[in-house]
C-alpha cells in the first residue's frame, strides 16, 4: 500500500516532469515529414459513385496542428483531388479545402497540397479527351489517365491551373505543392490496385495498352536504333516495318524485354518531368516537393529510383518518397541515388 505521502510525491513527479515532457514540441527532424493524408475520405465518398450523405464532416480537426507539431512535423498533407471539386464542367467547389487550410494556419501548423488530377470526374471521364491507362495482358481500362495521351498532360493544367486561382490569395494559399505523377496515390509508380477509388479493373501490372503507349514505343525504339535492321538484328525479330513494332512476349528477358522495360520507366520519369514544369510555372512563388516512389518497387512498378532521382536534380525539386518507416534496405535504395544526385528530401 502507497503511504499518501508517496501519493502526493507521485502526483507531483508527474505534474511537474512527465506531463511537461509530454507536452513538448518536438525537435525538427533529419529529414522533414508531414502528417496524415486528410481529404481521402472525401474522395472515397465521389470515387463510389456520389457525394457524402449531409455534411461531410472537415478533415482536419482543431487539434490537428498540434498533434503534428508535437511529433515534430511541419505540415499535414492535404489531397485536393480534382474528382470532388469539378462535379460539373466549369462549376468548381473549394469549401473544404479552404476550411481545412485556415484550420491549420490558426493553429500554426503548415499544410502540403497533393494535387490528384489523375482521377478525373465523371463528366471528363465520358468525354471524348478522356484516355484511361489500359492493361496489357487483358485489354480493360483502370480509373487513371494515361501518361501517353496528350490529353492527358491538358486535364492536369485544367486542373492545376483552377486550384492556383482558389489559393492565390495570403489567406487561403498552401504552404508548399505537392507534384503529381500518376497512379493509385499520385507518386511515381504505375496502379497497382490498392486505392480506393473504385479501380475497375486494376492489379499490378503493364498498363501501356492504350494507342499512345503502343505508338510512342514504336518511335522511340526506332529512334533508338536508327533504323530496323539494327533494331531486327538487337532483338532477333524480323519486322519489315516501324507499324509492326509492338511489345515483347516475356518483359525483362533478352535485350527486346529490357528495351521495353526501360522504355516503361522512362516514360514515367519524362511524364514526371512534365507535371513539374507545368507546377513550376502555375504554382511559381510555392514551395515544391514530388512525390517519387512508393513501395519496393517491381519492374512493372514503373520506379527508376536513380532516373527520378537525376531528373529531380536537374529540375531542382524536393523529393518525397514514400514509406520511409519500411525495410532499412529498401530506404537506403533510393536515399542513396538522392545522395548522390544532391536531392533534398522529405516525407
Amino acid at each position: 500500500m502507497w503511504t499518501n505521502t508517496a501519493v502526493c510525491i507521485f502526483i507531483l513527479v508527474t505534474m511537474f516532469v512527465v506531463v511537461p515532457v509530454l507536452g513538448q514540441v518536438a525537435p525538427p527532424p533529419e529529414i522533414p515529414f508531414d502528417g496524415q493524408d486528410a481529404g481521402v475520405e472525401y474522395l472515397q465518398y465521389f470515387g463510389k459513385g456520389g457525394a457524402p450523405a449531409g455534411k461531410m464532416p472537415f478533415h482536419i480537426g482543431p487539434d490537428g496542428g498540434y498533434q503534428v507539431q508535437r511529433l515534430g512535423g511541419e505540415a499535414w498533407l492535404e489531397w485536393v483531388s480534382w474528382l470532388p471539386a469539378e462535379r460539373e464542367s466549369g462549376k468548381w467547389d473549394w469549401d473544404m479545402y479552404l476550411h481545412d487550410r485556415n484550420t491549420c494556419h490558426i493553429h500554426d501548423i503548415g499544410v502540403e497540397a497533393l494535387l490528384t488530377p489523375q482521377f478525373p470526374p465523371k463528366w471528363y471521364w465520358d468525354g471524348p479527351e478522356c484516355v484511361p491507362m489500359q492493361c496489357l495482358e487483358h485489354g480493360e481500362k483502370v480509373y487513371c489517365l494515361s501518361i501517353w495521351a496528350p490529353t492527358t498532360i491538358k486535364a492536369y493544367e485544367h486542373f492545376f491551373r483552377a486550384a492556383a486561382e482558389a489559393f492565390r490569395s495570403n489567406r487561403h494559399k498552401f504552404d508548399r505543392i505537392r507534384i503529381p505523377i500518376t497512379g493509385d496515390y499520385g507518386e511515381g509508380n504505375f496502379p497497382l490496385g490498392i486505392w480506393v477509388v473504385p479501380p475497375l479493373h486494376c492489379h499490378a501490372g503493364w498498363w501501356c495498352g492504350d494507342q499512345f503507349a503502343r505508338a510512342d514505343f514504336r518511335e522511340r525504339m526506332v529512334e533508338k536504333y536508327g533504323d530496323l535492321e539494327k533494331l531486327n538484328r538487337a532483338w532477333g525479330t524480323n519486322y519489315s516495318a516501324a507499324q509492326e513494332i509492338t511489345y515483347p512476349d516475356t518483359p525483362g528477358r533478352g535485350r527486346y524485354g529490357l528495351d521495353f522495360v526501360r522504355w516503361y520507366h522512362d516514360s514515367l520519369t519524362r511524364f514526371a518531368e512534365k507535371s513539374i514544369d507545368l507546377c513550376r510555372e502555375i504554382f511559381p512563388d510555392y514551395s515544391l516537393v514530388c512525390g517519387l516512389g512508393g513501395g519496393w518497387p517491381s519492374s512493372y512498378w514503373g520506379m527508376d529510383y536513380s532516373g527520378l532521382a537525376k531528373m529531380a536534380a536537374q529540375k531542382k525539386i524536393t523529393a518525397h518518397p514514400a514509406s520511409m518507416s519500411g525495410d532499412p534496405f529498401f530506404t537506403a535504395a533510393f536515399s542513396s541515388a538522392y545522395n548522390f544526385y544532391g536531392v533534398p528530401m522529405s516525407t
